[in-house]
């Protein structure tokens, strides 16, 4: 899932396609998949996960979701949940974060709790690890060190073992070179390099 977030990230149809092949290889479920495609909106924009969503429904065809479309409407757990999740994600630095980006634009703030801790990374059909993992390789193909360094300390709080987000990151070594280099650097910062 990680290479297949990255080739996202990326944006290679030809590299999607093949990772897609892959991670179904290997026994990663379509559902799992098409829950990264739906968080990639949040770091990437949605022209990169409309062309993967596309590309998963030309390469392996099958329903999204669970049944028939019932959208989550639960709008007013989308906040509590988002709270939880950011929480988790940032530790004892959600307090910090949240008055930062609050001093410059505080509807982002308030996005980030109810769209994308809220609604997106707190939906069921993928656990908080995978999520993290997937976010990680975002980041790194994106070039993104300050939210890639956040991500790692948010994969080590929410339970993924420090040996998984290394093997992450040195599956993404050929994808990110440069990034890998930062990424490298960050572990070490986070005890875990």
């Amino acid at each position: 899932m990680v290479i297949y977030s990255a080739t996202i990230a990326s944006g290679d149809e030809a590299a999607i396609s093949l990772a897609l092949t892959l991670s179904r290889r290997a026994g990663v479920t379509r559902e799992s998949l098409y829950e990264v495609i739906l968080q990639s909106y949040l770091f990437l924009g949605f022209p990169r996960m409309l062309g993967a969503a596309e590309l998963l429904a030309e390469d392996w065809p099958g329903q999204n979701g669970s049944g028939p479309r019932q959208p989550d409407l639960q709008i007013e757990s989308w906040w509590r949940r988002g709270e939880e999740n950011f929480k988790q994600v940032y530790g004892d630095n959600a307090r910090r974060l949240k008055d930062r980006v609050e001093s410059f634009a505080p509807e982002v703030f308030d996005w980030m709790i109810f769209e994308g801790y809220g609604k997106v990374l707190a939906r069921p059909q993928l656990e908080m690890p995978l999520r993290e993992l997937s976010i990680i390789a975002f980041l790194m193909v994106d070039d993104r060190p300050r939210q890639l360094l956040s991500h790692i300390r948010g994969a080590l709080r929410v339970g993924v073992p420090p040996v998984r987000i290394v093997q992450a990151i040195e599956d993404l070594r050929a994808v990110a070179p440069t990034a890998h280099a930062s990424a490298r650097q960050m572990l070490v910062r986070c005890g875990v390099g």
